[in-house]
């Protein structure tokens, strides 16, 4: 799921990417910002499971 953050002040959108919690392994962002190379940039570490309606 990818969710939408609130405008900040500089005028970029913060986006939220949630998984499901089953899934394993390397997990990688890809498009026109890292001309669609899944290893372009060292992926975010995982944080606790949150409730996301």
């Amino acid at each position: 799921m990818i969710r939408p953050n609130e405008l900040a002040d500089d005028g970029l959108l913060d986006v939220t990417f949630t998984l499901p919690a089953e899934l394993s392994g390397p997990i990688s962002v890809v498009g026109d910002f890292n001309d669609w190379d899944p290893y372009a940039d060292q992926p975010s570490q995982r944080r606790a499971a949150e409730h996301v309606d």
